[in-house]
C-alpha cells in the first residue's frame, strides 16, 4: 500500500511538473502573462492617481465604443454586437457606469423599448486620464524594442488573431 501510493504521488508531482514546463513555452501562457502584467501596471498606475474612480476593462472598453460612436444613437444591441459579450454583462456593467455618473440612459424615441446610451462629461474626463495612462504604458512596453521587433511583434500577432479567426468559423 505505501509503495503505490509513494508512486501515486511520484506520478502526480510529474504531471505537475510537466504541465508546468508546457505553460512555461506555450504562446496562450505567455500572451496570459502579458495581459496580466499590463493589467497589474495599469491598476497601479491607476493607484497612483487621485481619483478613486476608475472604469473596468470592460467599463473602458464601452467609454471607447461611445466616443466612437459620438452623435449617433448607441444602444445595448450596438455594444453586445461590438464587443462579443452577453447582454446581462453589458447590462451589469451600464448599470455601474450610470452610477458612477459616466453614463446616462435615455428611452429610444424610435422605439420605446430600446435604451440609448449617452457618454457623460464624468466618463469622458475618465478616459482621458485612462487614455494617458495607455500612452505612458505604451512608452514603458517598447522600451528597448527596435523597429524590427515591433514590426515582428505586430506581424505575429496578426498572424495569431487570423488563425483564431479562420478556426472559430469552422
Amino acid at each position: 500500500k505505501g509503495i503505490v501510493k509513494y508512486l501515486t504521488i511520484l506520478f502526480l508531482c510529474t504531471m505537475i511538473i510537466m504541465v508546468v514546463k508546457m505553460e512555461e513555452e506555450n504562446i496562450i501562457s505567455e500572451i496570459k502573462q502579458m495581459h496580466h502584467a499590463i493589467g497589474r501596471r495599469l491598476f497601479e498606475m491607476h493607484n497612483q492617481e487621485k481619483s478613486k474612480i476608475h472604469p473596468s476593462p470592460l467599463q473602458t472598453e464601452i467609454i471607447c465604443f461611445l466616443l466612437k460612436k459620438e452623435g449617433k444613437d448607441v444602444i445595448l444591441k450596438d455594444l453586445q454586437e461590438e464587443l462579443k459579450i452577453s447582454k446581462a454583462a453589458i447590462s451589469d456593467a451600464i448599470d455601474k457606469m450610470v452610477k458612477k455618473g459616466f453614463i446616462e440612459k435615455q428611452v429610444f424615441e424610435k422605439d420605446a423599448r430600446k435604451t440609448k446610451l449617452i457618454l457623460l462629461k464624468e466618463g469622458k474626463e475618465v478616459f482621458s486620464k485612462l487614455e494617458g495612462n495607455m500612452k505612458k504604458m505604451n512608452e514603458e512596453i517598447q522600451k528597448g524594442l527596435s523597429e524590427k521587433d515591433l514590426e515582428d511583434f505586430f506581424r505575429i500577432s496578426h498572424k495569431i488573431e487570423m488563425n483564431l479567426e479562420k478556426e472559430g468559423k469552422k
